[in-house]
Parts: structure tokens; C-alpha cells; sequence
């Protein structure tokens, strides 16, 4: 499986993508996220006329330029404390970008496979997460809320500089665990800090990413001069572009070295070919202005880096915030870098995220790149909204780019590359080089006579039952082939929880319950107990148990050193080794067994065997 994959023929070591998950306006996952750029929607909704008095803005109702639109987000104060190990207290003075980033986490690594108990390496965090505005406005104020647990709790809960290492406890991560702060760029310039730390081996997978959301959004006033817009609309290189629009949202990827994650089976949803990061210094007219030259030594670097020339980029997915003097500079940046290797003209498309959810700030990096990542996986390009004219301050008929005003089909040399931009006030460029995922080879046939076992766990009833929905509903939406690899997945990539549930999933019907729905409650973890006997296998459940190739291929390897009498090359070697050796036929059939059942997750933690299986017994549990 891995053999066939291809990697990336240049020295720079790829890095791979291998799940990520995300919370942003309008959209609860992913896929929501995905249906959402597709059908070009800008979730935005009125702020109503009570959180306006509840904020203390009733003045704003009577101001005309009081911008009282916001981005529609979840709400913050909805949070498993319990599954954390947080108290509700703790929970209640836990900054609300903690708390979305632990869910996004455990449900990040969950779309990754990757289990932190069993992974057999380091997990790093490397994280860019706003200032806490719910310090400032909900915990500061009132006092109370300080008292029972006190002020170090209380910021161990809000600063920054603790969020990376609150999931790494919370999570038992143990490789780096870093803040990375440099403003609007953060959280993409963790990415590229988190490739360099898998380069150098000080992790072996990393959970990368960002937040940034306001507790109690309630539309802001504009200022004058400021970057602000003053209509609520965020509008990249249009003529009609009067500022950005600040917004909440919470992102994480899970990284991997590209040629461990193939060999692990992992599925890779993109891959990184190469990182830079740079700050303008004093090239500029002031602090927060951005510049042409930081940017476009950084982008060639980056193609140099990777060894591709500009022609071989489909797609940018630029900072663009909407902003008169930010946008025309960022193209006449890219357009110099791009330049460097080649001179066609609007071969490239070019679009920002923020036209459909705002500004993410510390966040808004891993919010275009989560974008890239699923664009890369559906080859669609989803529009770049309120683009109906160009801005004419920048020179698009003369430069490589074409802003994508619709969606369409992202085509062009394979594999697919885009290049990303972040860039933080006071000169922190950050650019990567994303390609699309290699190919791989289709699974073979996976349909199993007894058809496939589906198990789940969960901490709470209501979870497990959320969870046997979400099932179902992928199942529904599932072909034949993929039986084999949902099963394997939710038994042996999944983090194990005491309450259980089981349902059989045959390929030509929905799938059925193995017991009530009573959840049953696991004992303690490796507290499985293999049972041997001596009893024959009647040929139907011999039979069931055929069907499975990783019996079949156990028995063949077990039975490879035994001797039989002459009875033809097509004789199965354990029908007769039962006629034979029945004994060692027993012990055979049960160590198949074992590896049946350790292919889907399950390891005794105990065996018990009667006279003939003890030899087997013995192999299992280490004795022989």
C-alpha cells in the first residue's frame, strides 16, 4: 500500500496532514465548514437589540455608524468540563478559546486516528491564540468569580502562554508544547515552527493550530481611518473593500512526517512542501504597515525551498483582509515573487477566506489553510464573496492571479499546489507550500460473510448515542469497500471510553444492534480475558472466520513449518492438519483467532486454556 504512494522528489522532507478539525462561524465541523465555503455563504446575522443592553451598548441603538452585525459562532459557554477533569468552577473561569481548543483537539486527533495512549511517540502542540477578552471582560470585573479558586488558577486559565501546555496535560501529550504569538500570523506560524520541530525529531506528530474568539460579540463603531468595515462586509480586492470584519474560531491540524504517516496507513488529506517565515523590519512606512519586499523575498524562498517555479501553483490563498492599502500590496508582493520563475499572465486563482467568515486574528492563518486542505480534497475552488469589481489599485491583468469569484473545479498541473499567507501586524510573514495528497492504491474487496464489527465507546449515554447516530449516518453515505476501514478505524483508532456499544454491519443491510441499547460498561482497560478450549470449531463459524483475510493469511503463515503427508498442492493446510494433528490444529485456530481480534484493537489482558490450548495460552500471554 505504501510502495505505490508517491512522495515528493525534491530533499525537503514533506510533511503530511493528517486530520484536522475545526469551529468557525456558521459552521460546527468541517464538512459544515466545507458546505458553507461551497454554497458561498457569509454568516453574519444582526446583533439583537437585548445582548446590545445586556453589553452595556444601548447607546449604539441610537448611533447610525454602529456597526451591529456579527459573525453567527457557537456559544462559548457550552463546554464537557467533566470530560477534561475540570471542576464547573474551573470550567467557569477557563477562558473560552481553552475550552473550544481542548474539544477541537480531541476531535482533530479523533479524524486523524491517532490515539495518544497507544501512539508509539511524541504528540507536540504548537498554538497562536488571542489575548483573553474574557479575562478583561467577564473575570476582572467580578471579583467573586476569583475568590474560590484564586488569581494564579484563575490566569493559569486565561494567559496565553498556558494554553499549549493545558492540552498537553489535559490531552497527556508529552513532546514540545509552545505558544507562538506574533499577532495576526500565529497560528500559521506554529505550523511552520511545528514542521520544523517533526524535522528535527523532537515530535513525531503535532497538534498545530489556533483561537480566537470574543465571549460576548456585540458589532463594534468603526474609527475613522481604521481597519475596521464600515458596512460589516469584508470584501478582499474589490473596489468596494472598506476594512475587515473581526470574527470567532478555533482550528487544529494533526502533522506527521509524510513518509511515516504512509507507512502507518494514516490517511494523508494534503501535505506540506515546504515553510517560511520572516518580518519586515523597518522596510516599511510604519509599524503596522505590511511591505513588498519582505513578503516576495519570503514567497521565493519558499518556491526555491521546495524547488517549484510559479507556473506549478494553482492557487494563493492570501491574507487579504479587505483593507484599501493591505490587499494591493500583498498581489504586487506575490506578483514579484511569482515573477522570479515565471511571466504568465492570470493562471493563478487567488481568494480569502475572511470574505465569508471575517478576521480570525491570532486564528486566521489555520482558517486558510484548513480551506486549502479541503479544497485540495474536493479539487473545487469555493469563491472569494463581494468581489464584484476589482479593485482597481491593483494590476490583476497584468499579474499571474485572477481572483475566484465563483466555485468551480480546481484543475490544472498535477499534483495540485497552493501557496498560503499569513501576515502579522508588525511584519510577521508566514507562507506555505501545500500539494495535494498522494495517490493511493484502492483498498482490496472487504466484504466479510459475517459482515463487519462496529464498535463504540463514549463517556455518557447521550454521547453514545450521539456517536451510534453519527454512525449510522456514515454508514449511509459509506460504499462496501469502505466496511473494512470504518470498522477498523472506531476499534483501533479510536480512544477507548468505559461505555460500550456494538453493531454488525453487513453489506447488504443497516446496521444491527448486538445488544440493548443500554450502554454496557467496560472494566478496566486490557481487562479483555481469551478463553481457549479444547472444543472442535463446528464448520460454520470455521467458516465465518475464513472469510477474514487476517485468519487466513495467520494460518498460513502458522502452518508453513508444519509436515504433512503427501495429499496435494491444493489440500488446505488446516483441514489437514485437523485430520492429522488436531491438537495442533487447536492451537493454530486459536492463535488465528488472536489475531483477528488484535487487528480489530482488542489484546487480552488475561488467558485461560483447558489441556490442548495451553501451548497456545502460553504464546499469547508471553510465557513461550
Amino acid at each position: 500500500m505504501t510502495e505505490a504512494a508517491e512522495l515528493p522528489d525534491n530533499d525537503v522532507p514533506a510533511i503530511a496532514i493528517t486530520g484536522l478539525a475545526c469551529r468557525f462561524p456558521g459552521a460546527e465541523s468541517a464538512e459544515e465548514f466545507w458546505e458553507l465555503l461551497r454554497g458561498g455563504v457569509d454568516p453574519r446575522e444582526e446583533v439583537p437589540e437585548k445582548d446590545l443592553r445586556r453589553a452595556g451598548r444601548a447607546w449604539a441603538l441610537s448611533d447610525p455608524a454602529y456597526v451591529a452585525i456579527r459573525k453567527r459562532f457557537s456559544d462559548p459557554a457550552l463546554f464537557d468540563a467533566e470530560y477534561f477533569g475540570l471542576s464547573p468552577a474551573e470550567a467557569s473561569v477557563t477562558d473560552p478559546q481553552q475550552r473550544f481548543l481542548l474539544e477541537t483537539a480531541v476531535h482533530a486527533l479523533e479524524d486523524a486516528g491517532l490515539v495518544p495512549a497507544s501512539f508509539p511517540g511524541r504528540i507536540g502542540v504548537y498554538l497562536g491564540v488571542n489575548i483573553s477578552d474574557y479575562l478583561l471582560q467577564n473575570i476582572l470585573p467580578n471579583p467573586e468569580a476569583i475568590k474560590p479558586l484564586g488569581f494564579h488558577r484563575v490566569l493559569m486559565g486565561n494567559d496565553r502562554g498556558y494554553t499549549a501546555t493545558q492540552l498537553s496535560y489535559r490531552l497527556g501529550l508529552t513532546g514540545p508544547s509552545l505558544a507562538v504569538d506574533c499577532a495576526c500570523s500565529s497560528s500559521l506560524a506554529a505550523v511552520h515552527h511545528a514542521c520544523r520541530a517533526l524535522m528535527d525529531y523532537e515530535a513525531d506528530a503535532v497538534l498545530v493550530g489556533g483561537a480566537a474568539i470574543n465571549p460576548t460579540d456585540v458589532g463594534y463603531a468603526p474609527v475613522e481611518g481604521g481597519i475596521s468595515s464600515p458596512d460589516g462586509r469584508c470584501r478582499p480586492f474589490s473596489a468596494d473593500a472598506g476594512g475587515t470584519v473581526f470574527s470567532s474560531g478555533a482550528g487544529l491540524v494533526v502533522l506527521r512526517r509524510l513518509d511515516e504517516a504512509l507507512e502507518d496507513g494514516d490517511r494523508v488529506l494534503a501535505v506540506i512542501r515546504a515553510s517560511g517565515l520572516n518580518n519586515d523590519g523597518a522596510r516599511k512606512s510604519g509599524y503596522t504597515a505590511p511591505s513588498i519586499r519582505g513578503q516576495a523575498e519570503l514567497i521565493a524562498e519558499v518556491h526555491e525551498l521546495a524547488g517549484v517555479t510559479s507556473d506549478q501553483i494553482s492557487y494563493v490563498e492570501a491574507h487579504a483582509t479587505g483593507t484599501p492599502l493591505g490587499d494591493p500590496i500583498e498581489v504586487s508582493a506575490l506578483t514579484e515573487a511569482f515573477r522570479r520563475t515565471g511571466d504568465s499572465v492570470g493562471h493563478c486563482g487567488i481568494g480569502s477566506v475572511k470574505s465569508n467568515i471575517g478576521h480570525l486574528d491570532a486564528a486566521s492563518g489555520i482558517a486558510g489553510l484548513i480551506k486549502v486542505v479541503l479544497s485540495l480534497r474536493h479539487r473545487q475552488l469555493p469563491a472569494t464573496l463581494g468581489c464584484e469589481r476589482l479593485n482597481p489599485h491593483i494590476d490583476f491583468h497584468a499579474s499571474p492571479f485572477r481572483v475566484n469569484t465563483r466555485l468551480r473545479p480546481w484543475t490544472g498541473q498535477r499534483p495540485l499546489l497552493a501557496g498560503v499567507s499569513s501576515l502579522g501586524v508588525g511584519g510577521t510573514n508566514v507562507h506555505l507550500l501545500v500539494e495535494e495528497a498522494p495517490d493511493r492504491p484502492a483498498a482490496g474487496p472487504s466484504a466479510a460473510e459475517g459482515g463487519h464489527l462496529l464498535l463504540l465507546s463514549a463517556r455518557s449515554a447521550a454521547a453514545l448515542d450521539a456517536l451510534e447516530d453519527a454512525v449510522r449516518s456514515r454508514v449511509a453515505a459509506s460504499t462496501p469497500g469502505d466496511a473494512r476501514d470504518v470498522a477498523h478505524t472506531l476499534a483501533a483508532r479510536r480512544t477507548l471510553h468505559p461505555l460500550r456499544r456494538a453493531l454488525l454491519w453487513r453489506a447488504d443491510r443497516e446496521p444491527v444492534l448486538l445488544a440493548p441499547r443500554q450502554p454496557g460498561t467496560a472494566p478496566a482497560e486490557n481487562a479483555a480475558v481469551f478463553v481457549l478450549t479444547d472444543d472442535v470449531l463446528p464448520d460454520v463459524a470455521l467458516a465465518s472466520l475464513r472469510s477474514r483475510p487476517a485468519f487466513e493469511v495467520a494460518v498460513r503463515r502458522l502452518t508453513a513449518r508444519c509436515s504433512f503427508p503427501s495429499s496435494g498442492p491444493d489440500t488446505d493446510p488446516l483441514d489437514r492438519l485437523r485430520r492429522t494433528h488436531p491438537r495442533a490444529a487447536a492451537m493454530v485456530t486459536a492463535l488465528a483467532c488472536a489475531e483477528l481480534w488484535a487487528e480489530q484493537g482488542v489484546r487480552p489482558g488475561a488467558v485461560v486454556a483447558t489441556t490442548c490450548s495451553r501451548p497456545a495460552a502460553a504464546v499469547l500471554s508471553g510465557v513461550i
